[in-house]
C-alpha cells in the first residue's frame, strides 16, 4: 500500500488532515486527487468565495517525499487546502467518484470537542476501482458506494453540529445527481432549532422561478436525515424542478425558516447535449459524444431512425451499434450515405452490461442521406473501405489482457479476392511489439486476445491493416 503521511508534530488547533492513499497498483502510478466544491463553502466560519478545488498528487515513491493530502484552510501547509463544505472527489484514473461532507463545526476545531479532530485517510483501489475511507486509528477501511455521500461526523462517529457557520441553513441545501437521472437533494442539521424531522417542498416552473408560496410538500424525513431522492423526477425532461427544506418541530407544530433554493438546471448534466454528427469527414455521418458523467458505462448503444420528413410526428429508432467498452466515444455508420433524400436522426445511450440498464437517451442529432441500397453509388464507394471496424480494446486501462474486436466486410462487396488482414502492436516508439493477426480472413466480426504480462507499464499501439484501409487504437496497459 501507498501511503503519503510521516509522523509529523502537529498544531494544538485546527490539526485535522486528510491522507491520501492508492494501493493495488504494481508499479509507482502518478494518481491526482481532486476535491471540488458543490455549493456554499466556509473558511474561519465565514462564508468564503475560495477554496473552490483542492488537488494533490500521490505517486508511489511519495512515501518518502512528505505528507500527501489536504488540511483543513487555515492550518499553513505546503500543498492545496480546502474549506468547510460539500465535495466532489475524483480521481485522474478512474471514472467512479463520490461526495464528502466537511460540513461539521467539530472538524478540525478542538474547541468544540477535543478528542474529535484526529486525522482521516481516504484510499483508491486500483483492482476494485473503489474510494473508501478510516479514521486514522481505525484499523480497517469501509468502501464508499459508487457517488455515494460520506459525512465527517460519520467517519468520527460523532453528532454533528452547524452552529459555528455564518448563515448555514440559508445556504446548505445542494443538488446533484446520484447517478439514477434523479434529482438528489443534500443538506445539514438545522442549527439553532429543535427539529424532529425535516420537510421537502418542490414547485415545477420555469427559468425565472417561483414563489414560495407556491411550493407542494412532498416528503417528511427523520431528524437525522439530511438527503433526500426525487424518484418522481427525470433529470432529463426539459422542465425546470425547484425545491426547499424547511425543519420541522412536531411537539409545538412549527416550522423553521426556508432553506436556499435550489433547481435541477443547476445541476452538471452534460449529456443531454453530448452527442454532434460530423457531415464532412467522407460520405458517412459519424457522431461524436461525451462521456455520460453520471451512469456507471460499459458500453454505448447507438439507435437511428429515417424518416422522408425534417419534423415527423412520430419516430421508430432501431438499436445499430454497441460499441466494444465505455472508452469509445465515436462511430461512423457507413449503412448510411449522405445527400439530399431521407432526414436521418440519431441518438446514444449509455450501458451497464452488468446490470442490463440504459441510461436517459442523449440529446438527438440530424443529417440528410439514405441506405446504401437505396442510393446510386460510385464504383469508387463501392470499392472503398467503408466496412471496416477496430473497436477500442476492452478492458482499458487492462492488466495483464485484453481483447481486441474487429470486423473485415464481405470480400464479394468490396473485393474480388479476400485481403490479407494484419493486426499488430506497437510501443509508444513506433517498435513492433507483436502480431496478432497476419492471415486471409473471410468476412465476420472477430475478437483477439492481447497479453501483456511480458510488458512494462505504458502506452501501446495497436493497427488494423487490409489493402489501403488501416486504423489504429491506443490502449494502456497499468500494472
Amino acid at each position: 500500500m501507498l501511503t503519503c503521511s510521516p509522523v509529523f508534530a502537529q498544531e494544538k488547533l485546527f490539526q485535522e488532515e486528510i491522507t491520501l492513499v492508492v494501493e493495488g497498483f504494481k508499479d509507482s502510478p502518478t494518481v491526482t486527487y481532486t476535491l471540488e466544491a458543490i455549493g456554499t463553502l466556509w473558511a474561519n466560519s465565514a462564508i468564503s468565495k475560495s477554496y473552490k478545488i483542492a488537488e494533490e498528487i500521490v505517486t508511489g515513491n511519495s512515501i518518502n517525499q512528505g505528507r500527501k493530502g489536504w488540511r483543513i484552510f487555515w492550518e499553513p501547509a505546503p500543498y492545496d487546502p480546502f474549506a468547510h463544505g460539500f465535495y466532489k472527489l475524483k480521481t485522474n484514473i478512474n471514472t467512479n467518484y463520490a461526495y464528502l461532507d466537511f460540513r461539521d463545526c467539530q472538524f478540525a476545531n478542538q474547541s468544540f470537542t477535543p478528542n474529535y479532530s484526529t486525522d482521516f485517510e481516504i484510499k483508491y483501489n486500483a483492482v476494485t476501482d473503489k474510494f473508501s475511507h478510516k479514521d486514522h486509528l481505525a484499523p480497517t477501511y469501509t468502501e464508499i458506494p459508487d457517488k455515494g455521500i460520506v459525512r465527517i461526523w460519520e467517519i468520527k462517529n460523532g453528532i454533528p453540529t452547524t452552529t459555528c457557520f455564518q448563515d448555514f441553513w440559508q445556504n446548505c441545501l445542494v443538488i446533484i445527481d446520484p447517478g439514477t437521472d434523479n434529482p438528489q437533494l443534500i443538506w445539514g442539521p438545522i442549527p439553532d432549532f429543535e427539529a424532529t424531522g425535516y420537510k421537502i417542498y418542490r414547485a415545477i416552473g420555469n427559468s425565472s422561478g417561483l414563489s414560495k408560496t407556491n411550493y407542494s410538500l412532498i416528503e417528511t424525513t427523520a431528524a437525522n436525515t439530511f438527503d433526500y431522492i426525487d424518484g418522481d423526477i427525470d433529470l432529463s425532461d426539459s422542465q425546470y424542478v425547484f425545491y426547499y427544506v424547511a425543519a420541522y418541530n412536531s411537539a409545538i407544530n412549527q416550522n423553521s425558516e426556508l432553506t436556499n433554493l435550489v433547481c435541477t438546471k443547476n445541476i452538471e448534466n452534460t449529456w443531454k447535449a453530448s452527442l454532434l454528427v460530423e457531415t464532412s469527414l467522407g460520405i458517412n455521418p459519424h457522431l461524436y459524444w461525451q462521456k455520460h458523467p453520471t451512469f456507471t458505462t460499459t458500453n454505448y448503444k447507438i439507435y437511428r431512425a429515417i424518416s422522408s420528413v425534417s419534423n415527423p410526428r412520430t419516430l421508430t429508432y432501431n438499436l445499430i451499434h454497441t460499441t466494444a467498452s465505455e472508452d469509445v466515444f465515436e462511430y461512423t455508420d457507413q449503412d448510411v450515405a449522405q445527400g439530399n433524400s431521407d432526414y436521418v436522426f440519431y441518438y446514444v445511450a449509455a450501458y451497464n452490461s452488468n446490470t442490463n440498464s440504459t441510461s436517459k437517451p442523449s440529446n438527438v442529432v440530424t443529417t440528410r442521406g439514405g441506405m446504401y441500397k437505396q442510393n446510386e453509388l460510385s464504383e469508387e464507394h463501392k470499392t472503398g473501405n467503408i466496412k471496416y471496424e477496430l473497436s477500442q480494446n476492452t478492458p482499458n486501462p487492462f492488466n495483464p489482457s485484453t481483447t481486441i474486436s474487429f470486423t473485415v466486410p464481405s470480400s464479394t462487396e468490396y473485393y474480388s479476392v479476400l485481403q490479407n488482414v494484419t493486426l499488430k502492436v506497437y510501443d509508444i516508439l513506433g517498435n513492433e511489439v507483436t502480431t496478432l493477426v497476419d492471415e486471409n480472413k473471410p468476412a465476420g466480426n472477430y475478437e483477439v486476445k492481447f497479453d501483456g504480462s511480458n510488458l512494462a507499464s505504458g502506452i501501446y499501439f495497436y493497427k488494423l491493416q487490409s489493402g489501403s484501409f488501416a486504423q489504429t487504437k491506443k490502449l494502456l496497459l497499468l500494472k
